[in-house]
């Protein structure tokens, strides 16, 4: 079989270089997503503030700096 100008397809899990996660980087860092806070942190001496986000999609919260957030809107 002749590989070479064939288009094919394969899951972003499966890439053994770059890592996964630099290959998701490329792709989509500009991408915004959103979901729902669910927990705040305690900025007890630190300058930062994070917020635990639930994504859809994704199975682990995430966590962001509150002076990320692009837009907050309430419930």
């Amino acid at each position: 079989m002749r590989w070479h100008g064939l288009w094919v397809q394969f899951a972003i899990r499966d890439v053994i270089l770059p890592t996964p996660d630099a290959v998701l980087r490329e792709l989509h860092e500009r991408d915004v997503i959103g979901g729902e806070v669910v927990d705040v942190s305690d900025s007890a001496g630190m300058e930062d503030v994070f917020v635990v986000v639930k994504v859809a999609g994704v199975e682990r919260p995430v966590v962001v700096p509150i002076a990320k957030l692009r837009d907050r809107f309430d419930a």
